[in-house]
C-alpha cells in the first residue's frame, strides 16, 4: 500500500486487473476516467474517489485509461517534464483507491494521429465499453489535440460525460506542474499540501562504491530510471525495512565531488540501522530539503558536510513527529494523550514540539501537547509511540518542523 494513502481512501480489491495496450473490444462496460495522473495529486485523488462514487451508483466496474510513455516524452523526449510517479506507482495507487480496471495505452504514432470522433467511437466506445467518463475541465485529446469536453460530449451517444472542477490547495490550483515547481524550489511543505501526502520514490536497494561506508555513512544506492524532479539533500522517511518505517537522510544528484558526469543517483544513510538489505524494495518519502547540492573540495570536507546534514535532519525528524486520528473519529484522545506524555516524560527538553492532529471533525481539533515535550532522535522512542497509537488505529505522519499547530486534514 503507497505510504501516507489516507484510510478513508481506500477500498480493498483482492487485485486489479491491468491491461498493457487496448483490447481488441470490450469484455464489460466501465466507468472510466482518462489522464496521465502523474504525481496522483489531490485533484487525481479527487477525479479517482469521483469515479468510485459514479461506478458504485451506476453498478459498474470503475477503470482508468493512462498512458505509457507519457504523450509529452513522446512528443518532446528531450523537454519533457520529469516524471513525478513511475508506472508501478500509480499502478499501486489505482489499486489502493479500489480501481478494478486499468488500461495502460501505449502511447505512439497510432494513437496519438486518431482523430477525435475515432478515439471516441473506436478506442472509448468499442475497445473500452464505456458507459460513463469522467475527465479534467481542460482534457484534450486526439490528433492535434483537436478535441475537447464538448467534442466528447457531442459524440456521446451511449454513454454520458461529466467534468471534473479545480482542485484548489493553499491558495492555488493543484496541478502536476504545481507539485514539479514545489519540488524544484525545495518547497516540501508545499509539495505535501499539493499531494496530500509527502513526496516519495521507490526503487530496489543495489550495491555502489561503498564510498559511504568509507566515510562513515553507509547508504542504501537506488537507481532511477527516470530523470528525477528533484535534487539536494533532504531529510527523509523510509519504507520497507526491518521494523518499519526509520528516519534517515538522503542525497538525490549527480555527486560532483566524487566524480564528473554521472547518473543522478539516491542515496540514504538510514538513521540507527545497521543490517543488509541489497535487493529490497524500498520507498523514501522527502519531508525537507536541508540544501542543495555541492562540490567539495576532498572527501574530508565531504565527510564533515554529510556529518552536519546528519545532525539537521534528526533534528527535522525529531521536530515532526504528528499523530492523526482516522477520518470521523470525535472525542479529545486524552487516553492517548495521557500515553504518549508517560514515554515522552524522559525525552522532556529542547523546543520541539509534538503534536496530535485530528483528521475528524471534534470540536477539539487541534491539540499541542507543547513545545516542552521533545521527541529525541531515538528509534526506541519512535517504535514506543507507533505501539501506543497503532492500538487506538492513530496513524504517525508528518508536519512542517517548528510549527505551533496542525491543520486539520
Amino acid at each position: 500500500m503507497p505510504p501516507g494513502l489516507a484510510g478513508d481512501r481506500r477500498r480493498h480489491l483482492s487485485y486489479v486487473r491491468i491491461h498493457r495496450g487496448l483490447p481488441a473490444s470490450a469484455d464489460r462496460p466501465v466507468a472510466l476516467t482518462i489522464g496521465n495522473f502523474d504525481g496522483i495529486h489531490r485533484g487525481h485523488q479527487a477525479m479517482l474517489l469521483r469515479l468510485i462514487e459514479a461506478a458504485d451508483d451506476l453498478r459498474l466496474p470503475p477503470a482508468v485509461m493512462t498512458f505509457e510513455p507519457h504523450p509529452r516524452e513522446y512528443f518532446a523526449p528531450d523537454s519533457a517534464p520529469p516524471r513525478l510517479t513511475s508506472l508501478r506507482a500509480k499502478l499501486e495507487f489505482f489499486r489502493a483507491f479500489g480501481i478494478a480496471s486499468v488500461f495502460v495505452a501505449r502511447f505512439d504514432r497510432g494513437l496519438a494521429s486518431l482523430p477525435p470522433p475515432a478515439f471516441i467511437e473506436d478506442v472509448l466506445v468499442a475497445r473500452l465499453g464505456v458507459r460513463w467518463v469522467l475527465v479534467g475541465d481542460d482534457f484534450r485529446f486526439g490528433k492535434a489535440r483537436a478535441g475537447d469536453i464538448a467534442t466528447l460530449r457531442a459524440h456521446a451517444k451511449t454513454f454520458s460525460v461529466e467534468a471534473m472542477g479545480t482542485v484548489e490547495a493553499g491558495g492555488g490550483r493543484v496541478s502536476s506542474t504545481a507539485v514539479r515547481d514545489a519540488l524544484t524550489a525545495g518547497h516540501m511543505e508545499r509539495v505535501t499540501q499539493l499531494l496530500g501526502r509527502p513526496y516519495a520514490i521507490a526503487g530496489r536497494v543495489g550495491h555502489g562504491e561503498k564510498l559511504g561506508r568509507r566515510l562513515g555513512f553507509p547508504t542504501a544506492n537506488i537507481a532511477l530510471r527516470h530523470r528525477p524532479a528533484l535534487a539536494g539533500i533532504f531529510a527523509v522517511r523510509v519504507h520497507g525495512l526491518p521494523g518499519g518505517a526509520r528516519a534517515g537522510v538522503a542525497s538525490l544528484g549527480v555527486r560532483p565531488t566524487v566524480k564528473d558526469g554521472a547518473k543522478p543517483l539516491l542515496e540514504v544513510f538510514v538513521f540507527d540501522f545497521d543490517q543488509p538489505i541489497y535487493g529490497r524494495r524500498v520507498t523514501i518519502e522527502f519531508l525537507h530539503k536541508l540544501r542543495d547540492e555541492v562540490r567539495y573540495p576532498d572527501l574530508d570536507a565531504l565527510a564533515a558536510q554529510i556529518r552536519t546534514d546528519v545532525a539537521q535532519a534528526r533534528e527535522q525528524y525529531a521536530r515532526r513527529l504528528v499523530l492523526r486520528w482516522p477520518r470521523g473519529t470525535n472525542g479529545d484522545g486524552g487516553r492517548v494523550i495521557e500515553a504518549i506524555e508517560r514515554a515522552l516524560r524522559p525525552n522532556r527538553g529542547g523546543r520541539c514540539a509534538v503534536a496530535i492532529r485530528y483528521a475528524g471533525d471534534s470540536a477539539s481539533a487541534n491539540v499541542l501537547l507543547g513545545e516542552e515535550w521533545c521527541v529525541r532522535p531515538s528509534q526506541d522512542l519512535i517504535e514506543r509511540l507507533g505501539q501506543i497509537v497503532g492500538r487506538e488505529g492513530v496513524e504517525l505522519v508528518y508536519a512542517p518542523a517548528g510549527t505551533g499547530s496542525v491543520d486539520r486534514g
